[in-house]
């Protein structure tokens, strides 16, 4: 898809918001993905989950927010900054911070970058790197775990002075104590204040979200409350769960091909970054706009035994940076420990 829109002028924070108008809107996605009629305002400060199968336009909906699908018909707009998490994150070559503050002045955004911090549950990976902050990040962030680039990623989205918040499937590259904290303290605390949409699995938090969007075959099959949906009937946290087991399916579809994720070989696709000068650097750090594209469907989807399978390579490539002469003590080659027990 083409870029997105830039913004005009300075909008309103009243005004934030997506909204897909009148007859629905029709538009064609990377990997064969399409949505179809779909009408959808989302409301300023509003938690805005998305639920369902893979292949059911979920990511193509995240993607048409950004202006990355091109319109059949219909009309689509959005009003306000973007700051978009993917399931892939974009992480470049340089420091910690700088992959958090991206561009942006610390002395400007220091006590949002301290909170992201925190509420992006990266305080613990920091504590026992030498460097902390400072350490620097391999190329395409080849020596960071799949919940490490994630986190590093919300971080940056939770430092950003956007108004909208996209985030796609953001708990499923951690485990369940950190994903309670990610959405507890980053979701509804930092983010508290953004019109946020929220791709997600985790039925555990359908009742904490303002609304649910149901989609499937690229259309919105139901829209609502938590409530209103089981009013008519619809099962959302079965459609939920589906969706995880679709992609546990092909996961394992893909493994039994000989294939690897871009985590498996600390590969990144090919991303673009909105607000950055002639020189690289970010002009405005509100205007921060991440969108990576997946090289197939399969990309998009990591089953916990895929990542089992990421942290096994991490850790070997871990082990093999350690035992390689004069690498400097500020690399960041320590792999995160998952937390196992129930969340109450």
């Amino acid at each position: 898809g083409g870029a997105a829109p830039e913004n005009k002028e300075e909008p309103s924070a009243a005004a934030a918001g997506a909204e897909a108008e009148r007859d629905g809107v029709e538009g064609r996605g990377d990997n064969e993905g399409r949505l179809l009629d779909v009408n959808l305002t989302v409301r300023r400060g509003e938690l805005l989950a998305v639920v369902g199968s893979v292949g059911s336009g979920k990511s193509t909906l995240c993607q048409a927010m950004l202006g990355e699908v091109p319109l059949v018909s219909g009309k689509f707009g959005t009003t306000g900054r973007i700051a978009y998490v993917s399931q892939q994150p974009f992480i470049v070559n340089a420091t910690v911070e700088d992959n958090v503050l991206f561009g942006a002045q610390l002395a400007d955004r220091r006590e949002a970058y301290e909170r992201a911090l925190d509420v992006a549950a990266l305080r613990p990976d920091l504590a026992i790197l030498e460097s902390g902050t400072q350490t620097e990040i391999g190329e395409r962030g080849i020596n960071l775990s799949g919940g490490q680039k994630l986190r590093v990623a919300l971080a940056r989205a939770a430092c950003a002075d956007a108004d909208i918040v996209i985030l796609d499937d953001p708990l499923s590259a951690v485990d369940a104590h950190v994903g309670k904290h990610i959405f507890e303290e980053c979701i509804l605390g930092a983010l508290g204040d953004k019109t946020r949409v929220f791709v997600t699995h985790n039925t555990h938090v359908l009742d904490r979200v303002d609304r649910i969007v149901v989609m499937a075959g690229g259309r919105i099959t139901a829209i609502g409350t938590l409530a209103e949906l089981e009013a008519q009937g619809v099962d959302v946290r079965k459609l939920a769960v589906a969706g995880l087991e679709d992609e546990a399916e092909e996961s394992e579809a893909s493994a039994g091909d000989g294939e690897e994720s871009p985590e498996d070989d600390g590969t990144v696709p090919p991303s673009e970054v909105d607000g950055a000068d002639a020189d690289g650097a970010a002009a405005d750090a509100a205007a921060v706009t991440l969108r990576e594209k997946s090289a197939s469907p399969r990309a998009r989807t990591k089953s916990p035994r895929a990542r089992t399978r990421s942290r096994s390579k991490s850790k070997a490539r871990a082990a093999s940076s350690a035992e390689a002469p004069g690498k400097a003590a500020g690399a960041l080659v320590e792999t995160e420990e998952r937390e196992t027990g129930a969340v109450g």
